[in-house]
């Protein structure tokens, strides 16, 4: 029971690290690729709609993940927080 606790309450602290985390990259490095990578399929109106798909920044994470694979891009983590970065800078404005 004790080992199963501390496990999960691990995994609790992991995720809200890494939520909190994909908000503090490197905003001009995440323009860069997303001008790169993501402009072609995906210009501004997706970003300013009003009814977004993503809701916090956990959600745009998986996003950008799930994006960059399906186009080959296959971001690595600090650029998949360096993308969130500049989404959330430049559209989204989710709280940390």
């Amino acid at each position: 029971m004790t080992k199963t606790l501390i496990a999960i309450l691990l995994l609790g602290i992991t995720a809200t690290a890494h939520a909190d985390s994909v908000l503090f990259g490197n905003a001009a490095h995440g323009k860069q690729l997303v001008k790169a990578h993501c402009s072609s399929c995906h210009g501004s109106e997706v970003y300013t709609r009003p009814n977004h798909m993503v809701n916090d920044s956990s959600a745009l994470a998986k996003r950008v993940r799930m994006c960059s694979h399906n186009t080959g891009a296959n971001f690595n983590d600090k650029q998949v927080t360096d993308v969130v970065k500049y989404l959330n800078d430049q559209f989204y404005h989710f709280e940390k």
